[in-house]
């Protein structure tokens, strides 16, 4: 059987060499393998296993399905940023403004180097 649109003579049940080379660099770029419908993804999570398909592209409500996650660029927080969060805590610190924004880019530093 030759498959589409290589001219590889293919035995039923065996993968074509073309295909594989192909699957294979798409699983080394940065672009989705395939989607799934968004229905079936909150099916999954609410424990509901079933038969998921898999599409070769992007339909309206469909999840992309990575085989790595994209990596994304850190984004730290604004000085704003950081003073809301400060008067949304519960915890009261005793501490200048200065001491605050340096207590909250330590922590930034050590999410970020977690993260990346």
């Amino acid at each position: 059987m030759t498959c589409p649109p290589c001219t590889h003579d293919c035995e039923q049940g065996k993968t074509c060499p073309a295909k594989g080379k192909q699957a294979f660099s798409k699983l080394e770029s940065k672009e989705p393998l395939g989607y799934i419908a968004s229905m079936a993804l909150n099916d999954m999570r609410d424990g509901i296993y079933g038969e998921v398909r898999v599409y070769h592209e992007e339909l309206g409500g469909s999840v992309p399905i990575y085989t790595h996650l994209p990596q994304r660029t850190w984004v730290g927080l604004t000085d704003d940023e950081i003073w809301e969060a400060y008067m949304e805590s519960p915890v009261e610190l005793d501490c200048s403004t200065d001491e605050l924004y340096a207590l909250s880019r330590t922590v930034e530093a050590k999410l970020k180097e977690k993260n990346l």
